[in-house]
Parts: C-alpha cells; sequence; structure tokens
C-alpha cells in the first residue's frame, strides 16, 4: 500500500473535525471548543427567561400608570362609601332623634288628656251626686197638694148670678136698685129680699152686694165695670 503524505496542517483540520475525543492527543491545542449540552441548554434557557421577563420601558410606565389609576379610583371610591355611609349614619341619628322627639311629645299630650278626662269624670260625678241630692230631697220636703174643696152652692144663687145690674136710683132717703133678670126688670130697695133668703144688703153706684142667712155674700157689678 502506498503511503500518503499528510501535511502537519491539513493533520491540524482533521483533528479539529474529530471534536474532543480524548484518545487523540492535542499536543497543539488546535482542536475547537465546542460548549457542551449542559452549557448549550442553561444559555438557551437564560435567553428564554430573559426573553419572557424583559418588557420594553413605555410598557412598565403603562401599567404603572394604570395600576396607579385603579389604586386611586378605588381609595376615591372607598372615600366616597365611607362619607355615604356616615351622611347616612347622620341623617338616621337625626331621624331617630325626632320620631324620639315626636313620641315624648305624644306621651305629654297623652297624659294631659288623660288628666283632663279624669278632671271631667270627677266633674261629672258630682254633678250627678248634686241632682240625686235635689231629686231626694224635692221628693222628701215637696209638700203634698191640698184637696180643693168645692164651693158649696147655696140655693137661688146661680140665677142671681145671672141678674145684670143696672144702676141706682136716690129719692130722698130712698135708695133703689134695678137690675135685668132675664125676661123682666127688677127694681128693689136697701134690706129688701132679692129672691129666695137673698136680701140686697148694699148698694152703690158701681156695684149691689147680696147677702144669705148663713154668711155667704154676693156681688154684682154694672155691665160698663165687667
Amino acid at each position: 500500500m502506498p503511503s500518503r503524505h499528510i501535511s502537519s496542517k491539513s493533520f491540524d483540520e482533521i483533528l479539529s473535525d474529530l471534536g474532543d475525543d480524548p484518545a487523540i492527543p492535542d499536543p497543539h491545542g488546535i482542536r475547537k471548543s465546542y460548549p457542551t449540552q449542559n452549557n448549550q441548554t442553561k444559555e438557551m434557557v437564560g435567553s428564554e427567561k430573559r426573553t419572557v421577563f424583559e418588557f420594553p420601558p413605555s410598557l412598565l410606565i403603562k401599567q404603572g400608570v394604570l395600576f396607579l389609576a385603579l389604586g386611586l379610583f378605588l381609595l376615591a371610591g372607598g372615600i366616597g362609601l365611607f362619607f355615604s355611609f356616615e351622611a347616612s349614619k347622620l341623617d338616621s341619628q337625626t331621624t331617630l332623634q325626632e320620631l324620639r322627639g315626636q313620641i315624648h311629645l305624644l306621651n305629654k299630650e297623652l297624659l294631659t288628656t288623660r288628666e283632663n278626662w279624669e278632671l271631667d269624670q270627677e266633674e261629672l260625678y258630682e254633678i250627678i251626686d248634686e241632682l240625686e241630692v235635689n231629686v231626694h230631697s224635692k221628693i222628701i220636703t215637696s209638700p203634698m197638694p191640698k184637696p180643693i174643696k168645692q164651693a158649696i152652692a147655696y140655693p137661688d144663687e146661680a140665677e142671681l148670678l145671672r141678674w145684670r145690674y143696672l144702676g141706682l136710683s136716690r129719692t130722698r132717703a130712698i135708695e133703689q136698685a134695678f137690675f135685668h133678670a132675664g125676661e123682666k126688670a127688677v127694681m128693689l130697695s136697701k134690706g129688701e129680699i132679692a129672691i129666695g133668703d137673698w136680701q140686697l144688703r148694699q148698694i152703690d153706684t158701681d156695684a149691689v152686694i147680696f147677702t144669705h142667712p148663713k154668711g155667704k155674700s154676693l156681688t154684682l157689678r154694672t155691665s160698663k165695670n165687667k
């Protein structure tokens, strides 16, 4: 087999292509150093991490502004809710105080009405008692009505009452009276019997008096004086 002549340069290139085979010595250090697989994996993972978590500055600023705006919005909402709650609480306390005041006034009015009603009731009882006492006293002290005595009619009294006295006549010492007795005229002197037991006792210009023996008297007046 014929021998080949390989130059040192070609030999170095061959060694370089063979890689890191430890069985082949590399006294001149001409082999190419290739990164190991672990180093390559770490570099790739590091590059991926840098690619994921490295944001542009403008995006970070926008995110910061967004979070700041969101925080301010939440803060403003919380402050609004706090003041709203305080206002509602104050209104509730004011309404409660007003209701308590109204209840107090109603209690006072109810008490006053009750006192007035009790006073009116006492006055009513007093009036009823007075009425009962007055009625009872009137029933006890009222006198019994006296029986009316019927007038005893004397004989010929009714007939004499129908006479009409017309006037008198005086002739010297004689006095005479004139009467209209129904269908006739009658002239009587003083002391003369008129009818039955009735006697002409007195003669005046305006009236005459008849008497009865039992003590009763009867007066007849002229027609113009009746």
